[in-house]
C-alpha cells in the first residue's frame, strides 16, 4: 500500500541488493522479477506525476550516476551512492553529525587521494559503506577483501589510531552504532526503532528528490 511496505519487503531479500532494474526483471526463479513488476505496476498507478513516479523507483533501485544530494544546513552535500546519502541522514538524525563537510567528516581523504578515501568519520571512528565495486568484481574480491583494501588506505599519521568499519547494508549500521559508544553510551535505540527510522530516512530522500528541499 505504501513505499515503506514495497521497501520492507525488498529488504527481507538480501539476494535483490545491488541488482539493477534489468538484473530484477531477468531473475525469475527468486521472484525479483515479479516483484519489480508488481511494483512498477503499483508506482505508476499511485503517483501523481512522472517525476513523483520516479522518486519512488529510486528509493528502491537508485540510478547509478552520481553524486546524490542532500542538503543538510544551508549546503547541499553530495555523495556517491543512494544508500551512502541514507546512512548520512541517519548520523544526522541521531544527532552524531550536525553538518557534514567535505574532508573533514565525509570522503575523508586518509592517505591525501580523493580516490581512497573514507565515507564517514563520527568522533574518531570511520565509517565506510562500500558493497561490491566494479573493480571489486573485476580483481575477484570479497566483500570483506574489499573493506581490509579501504581499511588499508588509512596511512596518515593522524587517523592510523581510529576504529574502522566497513558496512555493505544499511542495517549494519545499527551495529556499529551500538557497539562503539557512538550513541553517547546509549543501548535504548532498539532494533525495531532502527528499522522505522531507515524508513524515515528513505521517506527523506525522497521528499527530497521531488521537492529539492530536505524535510
Amino acid at each position: 500500500k505504501t513505499i515503506d511496505d514495497w521497501i520492507g519487503e525488498y529488504n527481507r531479500h538480501p539476494g535483490w541488493k545491488g541488482k539493477s532494474i534489468e538484473d530484477m526483471h531477468n531473475d525469475k526463479e527468486s521472484g525479483a522479477s515479479a516483484f519489480y513488476a508488481s511494483f512498477s505496476i503499483w508506482a505508476k498507478n499511485t503517483a501523481k506525476t512522472e517525476k513523483e513516479r520516479k522518486a519512488y523507483v529510486r528509493a528502491i533501485f537508485p540510478e547509478r550516476n552520481a553524486p546524490f544530494k542532500y542538503s543538510f544546513g544551508n549546503d547541499e552535500k553530495h555523495f556517491d551512492s543512494y544508500p551512502e546519502r541514507i546512512v548520512a541522514i541517519l548520523l544526522n538524525h541521531y544527532g552524531l553529525v550536525d553538518d557534514f563537510i567535505e574532508g573533514k567528516n565525509l570522503h575523508v581523504r586518509t592517505n591525501g587521494n580523493k580516490l581512497n578515501s573514507i565515507d564517514f568519520l563520527v568522533d574518531k571512528t570511520f565509517i565506510e559503506f562500500h558493497p561490491l565495486s566494479i573493480a571489486d568484481n573485476k580483481n575477484g574480491l570479497t566483500l570483506e577483501q574489499a573493506g581490509e583494501r579501504k581499511k588499508e588506505n588509512i596511512t596518515n599519521p593522524e587517523y592510523t589510531s581510529f576504529g574502522f568499519h566497513h558496512i555493505w547494508n544499511i542495517d549494519q549500521l545499527y551495529d556499529v552504532l551500538l557497539n562503539n559508544n557512538l550513541m553517547n553510551g546509549s543501548r535504548n535505540l532498539s532494533k525495531k526503532q532502527f528499522e522505522k527510522d531507515i524508513m524515515l530516512a528513505y521517506k527523506k530522500a525522497i521528499g527530497y528528490d521531488k521537492l529539492g528541499v530536505a524535510k
